[in-house]
């Protein structure tokens, strides 16, 4: 069989209907419902704060809204460092992600980006003062009578 006949048979009605209709159903199968294949409902992140960790000066929680996202991420960066937290699922739509490890002192600026069927979102930019080293170091005698269980 040269290429003409190959292409005249997969032209025949009796494979060309089939692979119509099979098409067709794949199709409309997918465009069915609010969660078929082609969701196209566009994301949004919204009302981005960050705030102190009141258990480490040396980090943030990062609140936000998010609407369309299945998971979400801080993408931060200062004038001598830059880092990501790892991407979170998103499970209802006001969500937290602390951000740890930050340098003592310093400005650092950030965006929370999320991903959703549609695509991906970036939120504008919201600053954050990381707070200074613990001023007040305790001393052996003060671990000792804390409660650290011995």
């Amino acid at each position: 069989m040269d290429a003409r006949e190959r292409l005249a048979f997969l032209g025949n009605r009796r494979v060309g209907r089939p692979l119509a209709l099979i098409a067709f159903a794949l199709l409309a199968g997918a465009g069915c419902g609010s969660e078929g294949l082609l969701d196209f409902r566009v994301p949004s992140i919204s009302n981005v704060t960050a705030v102190p960790n009141p258990q480490n000066n040396l980090s943030f929680t990062v609140r936000f809204e998010a609407a369309n996202v299945d998971s979400a991420r801080v993408v931060y960066w200062s004038p001598v460092d830059s880092m990501t937290t790892p991407f979170i699922t998103q499970t209802s739509q006001i969500s937290e992600i602390t951000v740890l490890g930050l340098l003592a002192g310093a400005r650092y600026d950030l965006v929370v980006e999320g991903v959703g069927p549609a695509g991906t979102v970036t939120s504008p930019v919201v600053q954050f003062d990381s707070g200074d080293y613990a001023t007040t170091p305790q001393s052996p005698e003060q671990l000792s009578t804390s409660s650290i269980p011995k």
